[in-house]
């Protein structure tokens, strides 16, 4: 008889998988470079700019800087609200009794017009041929001369703004629309406490004191959508967006005319405020510059909210980041205004997220 043979069969089953090569740990965002500081010696900072000078509220004093530089190009005492149009700046001054329309560049004061009664909110509202104020109504004087134009009955106690030949006012129960030329009430839409109001893009915005955000027409008033559980203090409007805070400090971009999430992004770390925001944005151009509670300041593009850079030295206070000349400027928790370079070649990362409820 022939002898058996036989060899044992491999035992079969779920096969190890190779080891997967180890990821390369994701690259830091960009951090921008610093071109200079200056120190503000002040608890309460506040920025704005014209086309070429960067306005600072430091205390009770309104400096003009060279953005190129941080040098005092001029200064007003016992002023507030800067606000920058074009080449001009406009503060309030004296105890909120008159503006003055100021020559950016060189400090020159262009003219100064006074009001019988105190200005009740801190807005002033540029548009077409006029400069606005909330007094006991509104009142309007003429951009180029600073001479009386109008004044209307309707209450700006709660804040104006201006755009396109448009003046919008909102008080404890409506929001209202006035035409910039004649002072004529356009239009009358109620709201309950209406604050924070934006205009923009063919849309007027407002907050009411539930914490929704209404959006109406601003030719007609008439309404076109609502979103609750939205903070728009500080908020933007822009390329077909609205950008505000959502419920847990994260930053919405909406569409302006559906109300439609395009994208969010959530600060890393980011507290959330019941009484205020988390964060104060800043557009210029197509970039979003928001300063968050977590201490960093992030670049976001304003089309996707993908993050293009971080700055998280010296801890950016929770106000509006402005941009001039290229430049991106941010007071800093040690009592310091910086002046930012964003990084070259900075490329967008991941960091919004697209449209949702």
């Amino acid at each position: 008889l022939g002898a058996l043979l036989w060899w044992p069969r491999p035992r079969t089953g779920r096969r190890t998988p190779a080891a997967a090569p180890p990821r390369s740990p994701a690259a830091p965002p960009p951090r921008p470079a610093q071109r200079w500081k200056r120190r503000t010696g002040a608890d309460h900072v506040e920025l704005a700019a014209t086309d070429d000078v960067l306005l600072a509220l430091i205390g009770e004093t309104v400096r003009g800087l060279d953005p190129r530089t941080g040098k005092v190009l001029w200064k007003r005492v016992h002023s507030f609200s800067p606000t920058g149009a074009g080449d001009i700046a406009y503060v309030l001054a004296s105890e909120a009794t008159r503006i003055a329309a100021i020559r950016a560049a060189s400090g020159r004061t262009l003219w100064t017009s006074g009001y019988y009664h105190q200005v009740l909110g801190d807005d002033v509202a540029v548009t077409g041929p006029v400069v606005c104020v909330g007094t006991d109504g509104v009142s309007a004087v003429n951009a180029r001369d600073g001479r009386p134009r109008w004044t209307s009955k309707v209450s700006g106690k709660y804040g104006i703004s201006g755009a396109d030949g448009l003046v919008v006012a909102v008080s404890s129960t409506a929001m209202t629309g006035i035409d910039a030329g004649t002072g004529r009430t356009r239009w009358t839409y109620p709201m309950d406490y209406g604050d924070y109001q934006l205009i923009g893009e063919g849309m007027a915005f407002a907050s009411d004191r539930f914490g929704t955000l209404h959006a109406v027409h601003a030719g007609t008033g008439a309404p076109a959508w609502r979103r609750p559980d939205v903070k728009s203090w500080s908020g933007q409007v822009g390329g077909g967006l609205v950008f505000v805070e959502g419920r847990y400090g994260d930053v919405l971009a909406l569409r302006t005319t559906t109300g439609e999430v395009a994208w969010s992004h959530r600060p890393t770390r980011a507290v959330d405020d019941p009484r205020g925001q988390a964060t104060a944005p800043g557009l210029a151009g197509g970039t979003l510059y928001v300063a968050s509670t977590d201490g960093r300041m992030y670049a976001l593009g304003a089309a996707d909210g993908r993050l293009q850079w971080i700055y998280d030295a010296e801890r950016p206070m929770r106000i509006r980041p402005v941009s001039v000349g290229g430049l991106v400027f941010v007071a800093t928790m040690d009592g310091y205004i910086r002046a930012l370079v964003p990084p070259a070649g900075a490329t967008s990362r991941s960091g919004g997220t697209r449209g949702g409820p």
